[in-house]
């Protein structure tokens, strides 16, 4: 297989974020791209969480960083990063809006909405589609305005504490749904860019994972959700292949821009594992990987 890079255990979350994500980002900030999408895929532990997410997400008051938000520290990963350079970038007049929600058993839950109040969401939003434009949006979603790196990492805090994450046989904290971050930019002159972070749920083969019950279901959603994608790679890579579905999936449907239109940028992080104990969860990442990377725009990278 090859890929656009690849990473090791040795290397720095910066170094992945610098040459995966950062060039994109300053041509989203600049005009270039009107919409940039960045997707961590791989199996139960693989690293997904880690490598979007990190630990340790803000260090206040670097020298260079605008509203005093500060640089972000070695462990931080691909979202806080983006997130403090998308407002260093940004030009005086930007106007950002953020929303956070995830995809829980093929159902949308606003991760933002009830304010600060805590526990999880229960609310499910609909999902619609403009036959028109194609346009997709969720109904009802909550969309705050931010003036700094800061607020959004607060958000993502509050969000991250609503999210659904549960112990199982794979991990002690896995997250049971797929997370996404839009943030929107309004620039001046009236140009519109979109930045969406997404860190999905892992792959499971109920056989290594041991779940039962409510475990077993939300493995089964994870695992439908993540074949519609895998579905429509394949239908959009294969001219031969039926049209996408796009629709199999509420995941599927909230990126269908990112996978379908040629002016977006996808970035894909594929996360594997070092232990020969999950050599097959490697090669299903990989295989998936490497068809995406036919998708025209795409960058898909290997850590």
């Amino acid at each position: 297989y090859t890929f656009d890079a690849t990473f090791g255990p040795d290397d720095s979350q910066e170094q992945v974020y610098a040459r995966t994500t950062k060039p994109h980002l300053a041509k989203l900030v600049g005009g270039e791209l009107p919409a940039l999408t960045v997707i961590a895929y791989g199996a139960t532990g693989a690293g997904k969480t880690h490598t979007m997410m990190g630990e340790g997400s803000l260090r206040t008051g670097a020298k260079g960083a605008k509203g005093g938000d500060g640089a972000a520290g070695a462990s931080a990963g691909i979202i806080p990063r983006c997130v403090i350079d998308l407002f260093a970038l940004a030009p005086a007049g930007a106007r950002v809006r953020a929303s956070y929600l995830e995809v829980y058993n093929e159902r949308v839950f606003d991760l933002l909405g009830g304010g600060d109040e805590p526990g999880r969401p229960t609310t499910a939003l609909r999902v619609c589609e403009d036959e028109k434009n194609g346009v997709v949006k969720v109904l009802g979603l909550t969309e705050e305005p931010v003036a700094s790196a800061e607020a959004v990492v607060g958000l993502l805090k509050r969000g991250n504490a609503r999210r659904t994450t549960e112990a199982t046989g794979a991990n002690d904290v896995s997250s049971r749904s797929h997370a996404v971050l839009q943030l929107e930019a309004e620039l001046p002159g009236g140009r519109n860019r979109r930045l969406s972070l997404i860190d999905l749920a892992g792959s499971e083969r109920a056989s290594a994972t041991g779940n039962r019950g409510a475990r077993l279901q939300e493995g089964a959603h994870i695992n439908k959700s993540l074949l519609a994608l895998a579905n429509c790679i394949n239908a959009l890579t294969d001219p031969s292949a039926p049209k996408p579905k796009f629709r199999d999936s509420k995941l599927t449907l909230l990126i269908k821009t990112a996978l379908e239109s040629s002016d977006v940028r996808l970035v894909v992080l594929a996360c594997v594992g070092p232990s020969m104990a999950s050599v097959d969860d490697t090669l299903n990442t990989l295989k998936y990987a490497h068809r995406a990377k036919e998708l025209p725009t795409r960058d898909v990278v290997e850590e």
